[in-house]
């Protein structure tokens, strides 16, 4: 039994990990049983010590409070010597422009060594989460990708993009108030640009206060469905289900905050273009070869936006073929993290 444990919670992007993850889990070790948890529970030690082993599947969860706070895991993990295989965690992104200035606190970083003792290397999503944990000297540790990057039906395949964009998705930030200003004049331009396209405006969160969504946030986030209603978007509440997703599969192009639905687009081969708020995103998008570097807040951001879309629209999207290239050989070190993972 492999015990994998998940941070989705009511973010739609921690629910698109979790089932990415299992996928691959399934897909190299499909005669395990797996029992889910979420990963903010503390485990109950029996159980730990019946499973094969435990997976800390992806998510932002380095944090300088990684063990107790994140991962309460168990009171004392040398109680049980269950191997625990962290795969595609993320530095948590603070300070955005500064990992080099991160740093675990003492609990975390024991935590940490002991993990890696019972295994050969855990995996990180991006670069910039690499460099925090080699600076913390807690083990071996290699740079996966997110579990994200990877929609089992199109590995092996390169993208095949049409010329006409039909459907668009723009999603919105986690940073309403400060941001509600700069996303309205992205909805204006790009509805200006795509008259005649099916529009969306996806709130990864939801539209409702609740599970990590102040009230001042959910008013913010309600402000904006009314403007991109007017502008002739539809609005996609997209908290707590993936389903309500499925159609970026089908969609011609993403443009927005919203990592996990850059990943979706990127993973399927679809076009996407990705404004950072923090160093989850800044880490993302150095990562697959991002050129652009769009930071949410920047002076002129809507109209670097709006020139790269046709650049990239007129070129043939080169950032979405550097991003699979870099997906592409990224993939044999996930499988072989995962295969760490013991047979039945």
């Amino acid at each position: 039994m492999l015990l994998i444990l998940h941070g989705a919670k009511k973010n739609v992007g921690d629910f698109l990990i979790r089932e990415r993850g299992l996928a691959l889990i399934r897909h190299l070790r499909p005669d395990h049983e797996i029992v889910l948890q979420d990963r903010w529970r503390a485990l109950d030690p029996n159980l730990m010590r019946r499973a094969s082993a435990v997976v800390l599947c992806g998510g932002p969860g380095l944090a300088s409070h990684f063990y107790p706070r994140v991962f309460p895991l168990i009171a004392d993990l040398q109680d049980v010597s269950t191997p625990i295989l962290p795969v595609a965690l993320g530095w948590s992104g603070h300070p955005a422009e500064q990992p080099e200035q991160f740093g675990f606190d003492e609990p975390s970083l024991g935590a940490l060594r002991e993990i890696h003792t019972r295994i050969g290397w855990s995996g990180v999503r991006d670069d910039l989460s690499l460099g925090v944990m080699e600076r913390a000297r807690v083990g071996n540790v290699r740079r996966t990708g997110c579990v994200a990057w990877y929609h089992l039906p199109s590995l092996g395949k390169r993208p095949a993009v049409g010329p006409v964009v039909r459907r668009l998705v723009v999603t919105p930030p986690a940073d309403m108030p400060r941001l509600f200003r700069e996303t309205s004049r992205l909805l204006r331009a790009i509805a200006r640009r795509y008259p005649n396209a099916e529009r969306f405006c996806v709130f990864h969160r939801g539209l409702l206060p609740g599970n990590g969504t102040r009230q001042k946030e959910a008013m913010g986030v309600s402000a904006l469905a009314v403007v991109a209603r007017a502008l002739g978007y539809k609005i996609v509440d997209a908290a707590y289900r993936l389903s309500s997703i499925d159609f970026y599969e089908a969609a011609d192009l993403h443009v927005g905050y919203r990592v996990h639905a850059h990943l979706s687009f990127l993973s399927a081969r679809r076009p996407s273009l990705l404004i950072s708020e923090d160093g989850r995103g800044i880490g993302q998008a150095a990562t697959l070869g991002d050129a652009y570097g769009f930071r949410a807040g920047e002076p002129g951001l809507v109209g670097r936006v709006m020139a790269a879309i046709h650049a990239e629209q007129q070129d043939g999207y080169p950032a979405l073929y550097r991003a699979v290239e870099e997906i592409e050989r990224t993939w044999p070190v996930m499988r072989s993290t995962l295969e760490q993972l013991p047979d039945r």
